[in-house]
């Protein structure tokens, strides 16, 4: 059995892999789903936020992005044409 400190170890140890898988995945890549899965991750990871607030704040984020990309997108088709 292992005890409560063992148990927060593997919990991080777990975390950290699925970062450093979905970085190696989306590397050069924007992913609306895996960028909000990453920064929840790295809000309750490494700065110490509640899964509410890390969910927020990773919605917001992504909203933001997508918002940009749609306008470079927007951007890049006006110069095609």
């Amino acid at each position: 059995m292992i005890d409560d400190k063992q148990r927060l170890e593997t919990y991080r140890a777990a975390l950290v892999e699925a970062i450093v898988t979905i970085d190696r995945k989306t590397y050069g890549k924007w992913n609306k789903d895996w960028s909000r899965l990453r920064r929840i991750i790295d809000m309750v990871l490494n700065h110490d936020r509640s899964i509410e607030r890390a969910i927020y704040v990773a919605e917001e984020e992504v909203k933001e992005h997508q918002a940009w990309f749609d306008k470079v997108k927007q951007f890049e088709n006006k110069e095609a044409v």
